[in-house]
């Protein structure tokens, strides 16, 4: 293997680890956070490992696992494979200390103590935490007592049996010792390293061997110059597989994982059982390197069989289960005695040792060189081996990367898909489309609502009030103006009643004329705004937008310049002046005989607007005229005629014959016509005969006047009358804008039918504004506003369209990383 592009291939790989973790939080590639997390997690066990075997290989170090049962010799072998008698006897041995065994030139111990922060959180806290023991996180050795341990376990046995029956005995057992021996823990944690000659046993013994000191070290390492055939290694005496500490089991787990060989220790009974099994189950294979392709065994204390036959059998027997659990690879086995080797150093002289060496040597020189033959075999194995199965796991991982690549481009796509925003936008727009609809719905019941409200007559209504109320003379002061201005002009101090008379009449005919076109106006707009705000209304009911004011003003805009020519009232002044205008041009005349030649004029615009009075009989000429010669020549208008009538024969016993007939006569002399007495008079007929009263010589009093009779009585009264003085100008000028307002009320707004008018026009454009809704004029609408209408959903598309653009961009880049992970 060349290390140094293996080297480049890593540092390659762990660059495109951290892109696409930094892809997988930036979009969310896996929904489920469990998922996410979960593989996260496994990116980072992956970077993990690359670093892992990054630093193997720029060190050039080896990692080896010594494993086995607790009390199986691995005290003894370890002081036999290092030549040294450095460890405790297994007797001697606790089960909480991690040993680790690493070449140096000078043979040495170097103890680390714990943190108290790390004792806390790695060891204390996490055996609390799996007990499940309250509040696990606040704990520490001086908060829990023995008592407070026990009750706890009392509680569970009930509530929680399997987790009881998991924990009491190793839990259990930690946690009580480490309760119990808190102060002397606390003596050495935070105290760092302490480093001890190989010869120093006995000082740095108590930290392997004692109940509680040796809890409080994190690590041993023993420096042996013995391991100089491979200085860079670093080996694992691993906790038993039976330790009673149950952290051991995960540390064990890891370690045989990420070692680059591991050496089983067996005694004379070989057989793989219990816990071994389940650690072989986990460890079966890691990173595409099966177990038994870095796995040794060594069958320790031969020496205490009696026979070479023996031994041969337990080691066939051996060699069919490691077959049997796909362990079994040739010459990875070794058989032996440590404790004989360590007396054939010299290192161990005790009697129990000097009889293992002379039974080993019975058994052969492969027993007796055993643990110098693994030695070698390690080597060998470091030599040949070691490089390609490290180069087998980095290729495993690699393939581990590609395949999460290709997962995360599978997700990435499909989710592509699903942030399709022309299909998401499509369907704003068609919601909006199928709202626009409901708008027309709408348009069509409000038109019908709006025919009805003006059934009500509600303009008609408000510009007669209006004329009651607002129209009215020229204030004293403009009188008195224009009275000084006229005098001023004169060449003599007498009063200019005709003057005064026509500009009076003048100034107030212009006023009268510009308020009731203003009033018309007003009213007018008031109603057709009333009318923009609801149908603005009904496009917001119907399209529900998210920024209801800000689109309102919008929609107020579509509206207006859909229904332009309806809210242009610049007509209206024309169009009031149409129906108005002659009668208050008249009326601008004093009484005279330009008034006569001005009537003559517009008679016909006169009599067309008094059709619409209503106490005008179309079928009735004589109602016509006299309606209109009051109002010309300030006689007696109708409803005179009806109180004086009402007056004269408000009780017919005391009728005086003779001065009611005078009094008709006058009347007649007024232009009240003949039918319009009779058919007042005719339902009291049989009274008016027994009194004498006969309706039949009414028509001798005067006859039925002709048409021609009518304009000459006109013009003659008409001549004949002149305002003498100013006061008569007052009366005059007063009388003639009564009957104007009357006029104004009666004739002129039923004549212009405000509210005929207003439908019709509103009909008009309501339903070219309906029409628009089909147009491209509201496609364009919609298209400017709908970040409006729809904010949300458009929020949404842009988050979408972002979201697929970085999508885009993370597709791009892991293909690129692919290949780039490929070359």
């Amino acid at each position: 293997m060349d290390n140094q592009k293996t080297l480049g291939k890593i540092k390659r790989a762990k660059n495109i680890l951290t892109e696409i973790k930094n892809h997988v939080k930036r979009v969310n590639v896996f929904e489920d956070e469990r998922v996410r997390g979960e593989k996260l997690a496994k990116l980072d066990e992956l970077e993990r490992k690359l670093s892992n075997y990054e630093r193997k290989l720029e060190k050039g170090e080896i990692e080896i696992a010594f494993m086995g049962k607790e009390k199986v010799g691995k005290s003894a072998f370890v002081n036999a494979f290092i030549h040294k008698k450095m460890l405790p006897s297994a007797q001697e041995r606790a089960t909480y200390t991690i040993t680790e065994l690493r070449y140096d030139e000078k043979g040495r111990v170097v103890v680390e103590f714990f943190t108290k922060d790390e004792f806390l959180n790695q060891v204390f806290r996490p055996i609390l935490k799996d007990i499940e023991y309250p509040n696990w996180r606040e704990q520490d050795l001086d908060t829990i007592t023995v008592s407070d341990l026990e009750n706890h376990f009392f509680r569970i046995r009930e509530e929680k049996p399997s987790l009881y029956n998991e924990h009491y005995t190793r839990g259990r057992n930690d946690l009580k010792d480490m309760i119990e021996g808190k102060h002397e823990i606390l003596l050495f944690l935070d105290t760092g390293k302490r480093e001890f000659s190989e010869n120093m046993v006995e000082e740095y013994k108590p930290f392997i061997v004692d109940r509680y000191k040796s809890r409080a070290v994190k690590a041993v390492t023993i420096y042996s110059e013995k391991l100089k055939d491979i200085p860079n290694v670093v080996i694992y005496d691993l906790p038993g597989f039976d330790s009673p500490t149950f952290k051991h089991t995960e540390f064990t787990v890891k370690k045989i994982k990420d070692s680059d060989a591991v050496v089983m220790l067996r005694d004379i009974h070989p057989s793989i059982t219990g816990p071994e099994v389940q650690i072989i189950k986990q460890t079966r294979e890691d990173d595409g390197v099966e177990l038994k392709e870095k796995m040794f065994f060594f069958v320790n204390r031969v020496d205490t069989l009696h026979t070479l036959t023996d031994l041969k059998e337990r080691i066939e027997k051996f060699n069919l289960e490691l077959k049997n659990y796909d362990l079994y690879l040739d010459g990875r086995i070794f058989y032996g005695s440590a404790l004989a080797c360590l007396y054939k150093d010299g290192e161990d002289v005790s009697e129990e040792a000097r009889k293992a060496f002379e039974k080993v040597t019975d058994f052969g020189d492969d027993a007796l060189s055993s643990v110098e033959r693994l030695y070698e075999a390690l080597v060998e194995y470091n030599q040949k081996e070691r490089s390609r199965i490290l180069e087998k796991r980095i290729n495993a991982i690699m393939e581990e990367i590609n395949k999460f690549i290709n997962e995360v481009l599978s997700s990435l796509k499909v989710k592509e898909k699903e942030l399709d925003i022309f299909a998401f936008s499509t369907k704003i727009a068609l919601d909006i489309r199928r709202d626009a609809e409901k708008i027309k719905r709408s348009i069509e019941k409000y038109l019908n609502e709006l025919k009805s409200r003006m059934k009500t007559a509600p303009l008609t209504s408000k510009l007669t009030e209006i004329v009651k109320n607002n129209i009215s003379n020229l204030s004293n002061e403009e009188i008195e103006e224009i009275r000084q201005s006229v005098e001023s002009r004169s060449s003599t101090s007498q009063e200019q009643p005709e003057r005064f008379n026509i500009e009076w009449r003048s100034k107030l005919m212009d006023k009268i004329r510009s308020q009731f076109a203003g009033s018309f106006e007003a009213v007018m707009n008031e109603e057709i705004q009333n009318v923009e705000n609801e149908i603005t209304e009904l496009f917001l009911n119907a399209l529900q937008p998210d920024e209801r004011e800000i689109v309102k003003s919008t929609v107020k805009e579509y509206i207006h310049k859909g229904m332009k020519p309806l809210f242009d009232t610049s007509a209206l002044e024309l169009f009031v002046d149409r129906f108005a205008g002659h009668i208050i041009e008249l009326l601008t005349f004093p009484l005279g005989l330009d008034r006569y030649n001005k009537f003559k004029e517009v008679s016909k615009d006169i009599y067309s607007i008094f059709i619409f009075h209503r106490d005008v009989e179309l079928s009735s000429l004589d109602t016509l005229r006299l309606a209109v010669f009051n109002v010309v020549t300030q006689e007696m208008d109708e409803e005179e005629a009806k109180n004086q009538l009402t007056e004269i024969f408000k009780n017919v016993n005391e009728v005086d014959i003779g001065e009611a007939m005078q009094i008709l006569s006058n009347m007649f002399g007024k232009f009240v016509p003949y039918s319009f007495v009779i058919r007042r008079l005719l339902p009291r007929k049989e009274q008016f005969e027994k009194i004498g009263f006969k309706l039949s010589e009414l028509e001798g009093i005067i006859p039925p006047l002709e048409p021609q009779d009518y304009e000459r009585i006109l013009e003659q009264k008409l001549k004949e009358a002149r305002a003498a003085n100013y006061e008569e100008v007052r009366k005059e000028i007063e009388r003639d804008l009564k009957n104007l307002k009357a006029v104004l009320e009666n004739c002129v707004i039923r004549a212009i039918n405000p509210e005929d008018a207003f439908i019709n026009q509103t009909t008009k454009y309501v339903n070219i504004l309906k029409n628009s809704l089909d147009s491209e004029e509201f496609d364009k609408f919609i298209n400017e506003n709908i970040g409006l209408i729809r904010k949300d959903k458009v929020s949404e598309a842009v988050r979408k369209d972002t979201e697929k653009r970085i999508v885009e961009t993370i597709i791009d880049s892991l293909e690129t990383l692919k290949a780039e992970l490929a070359s």
